[in-house]
């Protein structure tokens, strides 16, 4: 495409006359694409076609292209991707050719000569650019007229006949991608990037699986309902945003990529995201396919020839804004269908790439490697997942969510002075889909949970912003009651108004998670109830704390922590606090 100085390209005619060109490749075509049309495409495609009948590969073409693509190697060799790609060439099967010939790379053309190449390219065009192996495409507000397509066909070059090619069949001891040993790992990246990655890497049997039904697939996975777990991880904040897509095919096994831009929160937490993905994987042949997925399919299916893995949905959207929308007379896929195509994909061994700086990566003492090229630091561990009780928030399988949802339903139900009778506090307050938490490690070097829970005052006639932050006032006021001796051991209470209620954050040592929201969420349920009745809420808190309750067992026992702390520096051990974790279990 792109040619050399004496040679025009394809690239350069079409700049010459303002269109763009876009190359995608897929299992089964390579697609050109030419956009921006404003003259009679019949005569653009015509004269693009003639360029690649007439293109002939020299030498100097090569050896051109070849500094070319080494020069943009080396521009992006600290580029995230890149580093990705190097590792996975280290720890793949030392024999395979994918470990010999890192792709766009100068040190694989150093193991080729330039005549070699030459006559492999040349050879390429011979076979696929022919008059049986181009399908063409024109798609455009109104429909051609007869006259039109008769003529576009006298504009045609006269294409080679097709050359009889004898393909060898990919025999069934090819050689394996990776290695027993190298599956099923979790590799840890160091990348010089401001967006930390996590790649799932499966590998799908497609024995019984067309080309088209793996776009499918990708279709599928790529575009879930809104209601769909990879929405929720990024409406929770987990993840920026995600894409699947297919990496190498070895004999009837192909490679599935999910790759997820992560957040600050989802990548300490990015072991609990594979699990949620795990899952939501393990589980779409048993879910209903939605009609609007089912429709788009079927518009997207209708142009098979250009169903590429990467320009499937777009097209199918395309479609749909089209003066006179494609309708497929008849559906293709049946709900029933495409879990079934969904339930053949089984999925193998896993495995799990965390890319992020070298600080910000799990702490690791297994021994650091070096790729050979750009001795980009990486290391590998066997990646296990621990079975956890099922969490019914977000599907996962954390106990403390678990826990946390419970403490969302005992949300007091009782009714305000200024709340209607028949109006209870849920339909005012609301939960849903705000709940975070994370773990990390504090200062004392011990795990610290915080929990973000965010209260949405969600009534049409919500409060101004300057009575809710009365209302939070004294709400602070309470928890002040709380924060400084937690502050002491790595924890903290923070409460943030917003113009749609609060957030709420709890950040305290493991075992005394459970017990201090029991005691949050009491300190703040007169507040709560007081929503209704700002004018007196201020001085309400003032008496209550003026009043002060007899102790609680977790305030008791955080005293005591109090005053040990300043006898002795080193009394906050874990299994300690487990004995303070015990003592309000009965009220969860």
């Amino acid at each position: 495409m792109r040619g050399t100085t004496k040679q025009d390209s394809l690239q350069h005619t079409m700049n010459q006359q303002h269109l763009r060109l876009d190359a995608h490749t897929s299992a089964e075509k390579l697609l050109f694409t030419v956009s921006h049309i404003t003259t009679d495409p019949l005569v653009i495609i015509a004269n693009m076609l003639h360029s690649m009948c007439q293109f002939n590969t020299t030498l100097a073409a090569v050896a051109t292209e070849i500094v070319t693509i080494a020069e943009e190697f080396f521009a992006i060799k600290s580029d995230a991707i890149r580093a990705v790609q190097e590792v996975s060439r280290e720890t793949c099967n030392p024999a395979h050719p994918f470990a010999k010939f890192p792709t766009g790379n100068a040190h694989t053309f150093a193991e080729h000569s330039e005549e070699s190449l030459t006559k492999a390219v040349q050879l390429w065009l011979d076979t696929h650019i022919h008059q049986d192996n181009i399908d063409i495409h024109i798609i455009c507000g109104k429909p051609l007229s007869p006259i039109d397509v008769s003529a576009f066909h006298t504009l045609l070059p006269r294409f080679p006949p097709a050359q009889k090619v004898i393909y060898n069949k990919t025999s069934s001891s090819a050689l394996p991608l990776y290695l027993d040993l190298q599956q099923g790992v979790e590799l840890l990246i160091s990348a010089p990037t401001t967006q930390p990655r996590l790649i799932l890497s499966f590998a799908v049997d497609v024995t019984d699986i067309a080309a088209h039904d793996v776009a499918l697939l990708l279709f599928i996975l790529n575009y879930p309902p809104l209601t769909a777990l990879p929405q929720q991880l990024i409406e929770h904040g987990l993840v920026k945003q995600y894409h699947v897509d297919t990496g190498l095919q070895v004999n009837q096994t192909l490679e599935v990529n999910v790759n997820i831009a992560l957040s600050e929160l989802g990548l300490r937490q990015y072991q609990r995201i594979v699990r949620l993905w795990l899952g939501f994987l393990g589980s779409q042949h048993t879910q209903p396919i939605a009609d609007i997925i089912i429709h788009q399919l079927d518009v997207a299916m209708a142009w098979r020839e250009c169903f590429s893995d990467d320009v499937a949905i777009p097209w199918a959207q395309w479609f749909e804004h089209l003066p006179n929308p494609l309708k497929p007379q008849t559906t293709q896929y049946s709900d029933h269908e495409i879990r079934s195509l969904l339930a053949q994909c089984h999925l193998g061994q896993m495995r799990v790439l965390l890319l992020a700086p070298e600080p910000l990566l799990p702490e690791y003492t297994g021994t650091i490697m070096r790729t050979r090229w750009y001795e980009t630091q990486y290391q590998s561990r066997p990646f296990v997942l621990l079975p956890t009780i099922a969490d019914p928030l977000l599907n996962d399988f954390s106990f403390d969510l678990f826990v946390l949802n419970r403490f969302i339903a005992r949300l007091p139900m009782l009714e305000s002075q200024a709340i209607a009778q028949n109006d209870s506090l849920r339909q005012h307050l609301s939960s849903a889909h705000h709940d975070l938490y994370h773990e990390y490690v504090s200062g004392t070097d011990k795990p610290i949970v915080e929990v973000f829970l965010a209260l949405e005052y969600i009534r049409p006639d919500a409060p101004s912003i300057i009575a809710k932050r009365i209302w939070v006032s004294g709400i602070e006021d309470k928890l002040n009651i709380l924060r400084y001796p937690l502050t002491m051991i790595g924890g903290n209470i923070k409460i943030y108004p917003n113009q749609t209620g609060l957030t709420l954050s709890v950040a305290s040592p493991r075992p005394l998670l459970i017990p201090l929201l029991t005691e949050v969420l009491a300190l703040i349920q007169e507040p709560l109830l007081l929503i209704g009745n700002f004018a007196s809420l201020h001085q309400q808190h003032l008496q209550n704390i003026a009043q002060r309750r007899p102790l609680t067992a977790y305030q008791a026992a955080f005293s005591l922590l109090s005053e040990t702390l300043c006898q002795q520096p080193t009394f906050y051990e874990y299994e300690q606090m487990e004995a303070i974790h015990a003592l309000d279990l009965q009220q969860v």
